[in-house]
């Protein structure tokens, strides 16, 4: 597994690529502590390159959305394109707290617009309303 952390609109995109299992899902915990420790609050985790995940991999994303909950101004949100992954998502019912997007300019969007203006569609992924 592979991490890259990149900013874009004072928002760290933190890239996973690589299958992710109980060996190395400890290594997405440890970069979102490296940005929470540079003074960030805002967190998009870009899933859309991630092969297999077991469910350590399950374990990994919520341990990342508790600690961004945690801060005064803190959000994480996910990014994935990839249809098998909302299915494993809606499965597990992450759709219910975790924010989902296949879209990176709506997960981007996100942090600047009203929670009011977020909405979930059929398949538990999260689209801003126009």
């Amino acid at each position: 597994m592979e991490i890259k952390l990149k900013e874009q609109d004072e928002i760290t995109i933190m890239e996973v690529r690589g299958d992710i299992k109980f060996s190395n899902w400890h290594e997405i915990v440890h970069s979102a502590n490296e940005v929470i420790d540079s003074g960030k609050e805002k967190l998009i985790v870009s899933w859309e390159n991630v092969g297999y995940m077991d469910s350590s991999a399950m374990g990994a994303l919520i341990t990342v959305h508790k600690l961004f909950a945690k801060l005064p101004n803190g959000k994480s949100v996910i990014f994935t394109p990839r249809k098998e992954h909302h299915f494993v998502f809606q499965q597990a019912h992450f759709h219910m707290f975790l924010d989902i997007f296949d879209d990176l300019d709506n997960a981007v969007g996100s942090f600047s617009v009203d929670q009011e203006s977020i909405k979930m569609n059929e398949n538990g992924v999260k689209v801003i309303a126009k």
